[in-house]
């Protein structure tokens, strides 16, 4: 620019190249205060000064616009250290203090399961986990759900792209255990099994409802 430009220009012009000298995105600097104090100060001169003045702004625009594309191609042209951004700490950090094991507890939830399960297993119940991801046969067909059921709607009912349902009861071990123990029913001996697990539901959370909670069967 020439040495003969307006104080005011020359101070902004000062101010917006330390702007640029400390931006993490230099595009940021063309949207400068500085520039918007310069153009509303154009219409407050006099007639006969706008347009030198004008033009004096425009040049300066000009040679931060060629600035920015100077630094944007010398931030392109860096060598960025890579990083596994699947690595769950910094692989040049340590690694952060887990808590020792004997400092932690169960989970409520998991405590009381427990002493459910504990209860029936002393009547003699045999335990079957339930499943947290079955097919339709096993979670609808086998409890003979109709097929235009909502549950069967994604709507209520948590299902993947391939088919699979994450289950909304417990029941979905039903048919897989009366099949497993049929010679104790052949035989005429009862079938004693409780089965606790996680169910999955497509509900709106509040005070009452989660998507998310445990049942015993």
């Amino acid at each position: 620019m020439s040495d003969t430009n307006d104080p005011a220009i020359s101070v902004a012009r000062d101010a917006i190249l330390a702007e640029l000298e400390t931006a993490d995105h230099p595009t940021s600097v063309l949207k400068s205060q500085h520039f918007k104090n310069l153009y509303t100060q154009i219409v407050t001169l006099p007639a006969a000064e706008r347009s030198n003045f004008g033009q004096q702004v425009n040049e300066l625009k000009t040679e931060i616009e060629r600035l920015v594309a100077d630094r944007e191609d010398q931030q392109a042209s860096q060598q960025l250290t890579s990083i596994d951004v699947t690595a769950p700490v910094d692989v040049n950090s340590q690694p952060p203090q887990l808590l020792p094991t004997e400092q932690g507890s169960l989970h409520p939830v998991m405590s009381e399961l427990q002493n459910v399960i504990d209860i029936f297993m002393r009547m003699g119940f045999d335990v079957v986990e339930s499943r947290q991801l079955d097919d339709d046969f096993h979670v609808f067909g086998s409890l003979n759900f109709p097929k235009d059921h909502p549950a069967r709607d994604d709507y209520d009912t948590f299902m993947t792209t391939d088919g699979l349902i994450a289950p909304p009861h417990t029941s979905t071990m039903q048919h897989r255990i009366l099949k497993e123990k049929t010679d104790q029913l052949i035989a005429g001996e009862p079938i004693s099994v409780v089965v606790p697990g996680r169910v999955f539901r497509n509900e709106d959370l509040d005070a009452r409802h989660e998507h998310t909670f445990h049942q015993v069967e």
